[in-house]
């Protein structure tokens, strides 16, 4: 639904979370409309029956923060610097996962590493190519349930998993508008876009927002989050 007449032909994205639900659509869309994508993920994120395209495809490894500046070394060796850095996320398989969790120490580590410094740390590895380049959009995706928890203000109990995905969020939300302020005046936006529980049957909505933040129209926006209910 690129009612925006955004063209994104001849770009370059390195996108995250490649194999999950929402990554793979962002790329199938991308790829689409002429963009070349560089796929990264987690390794042992791997899903065979998703078809590795693109240029490029690597994992990394949460814990490791050298296998992500290696994995984006050999991107930008490969590909150049990105045009767009897509950050995906497989929020339905953690709620699947998590729903029926207790509070436990160990799975909170987990998720940090796997979700927040994730993003972190690839972030960290682009940001001096695009900073060299001056320009850049990122495009960080997360939760509705990082504002009020399970539910969205809807009068639901928190469910045992959602405190995990609720903390993430609320992580990545604040570590976004906090290094959007910064680089901004180097001409790189960086915006979210949370998911709430039926996210996957709202696409056309988030593709809209891909396309709004993706554009160039919302270059002045600065750590803004569009909210897909």
């Amino acid at each position: 639904m690129n009612n925006l007449n955004i063209s994104h032909k001849g770009k370059k994205c390195l996108l995250f979370g490649a194999n999950s639900t929402t990554g793979n659509r962002v790329r199938k869309y991308l790829e689409s409309e002429g963009t070349t994508t560089g796929l990264l993920d987690l390794k042992g994120y791997e899903t065979p029956g998703i078809q590795k395209a693109g240029s490029f495809s690597e994992t990394i490894i949460p814990e490791d923060p050298e296998s992500t500046d290696h994995a984006i070394k050999n991107f930008l060796q490969s590909c150049g610097c990105p045009d767009y850095l897509i950050l995906s996320w497989y929020l339905d398989q953690m709620r699947n996962d998590l729903e029926k969790d207790l509070y436990d120490p160990q799975t909170w580590k987990t998720y940090v590493d796997k979700w927040v410094m994730s993003y972190f740390q690839i972030l960290k590895a682009v940001y001096p190519s695009m900073a060299e380049k001056g320009s850049g959009r990122i495009v960080f995706f997360l939760s509705t349930r990082g504002y009020t928890g399970e539910g969205e203000g809807e009068g639901e109990l928190s469910l045992g998993g959602s405190i995990y995905e609720a903390g993430c969020s609320s992580a990545i939300t604040g570590m976004m508008t906090s290094i959007a302020r910064d680089i901004i005046p180097r001409g790189i936006s960086l915006n979210g876009i949370a998911l709430g529980n039926n996210f996957q049957d709202k696409w056309q909505e988030t593709e809209w927002a891909l396309n709004l933040w993706l554009s160039g129209i919302g270059t002045y926006s600065c750590g803004q989050i569009y909210r897909v209910y």
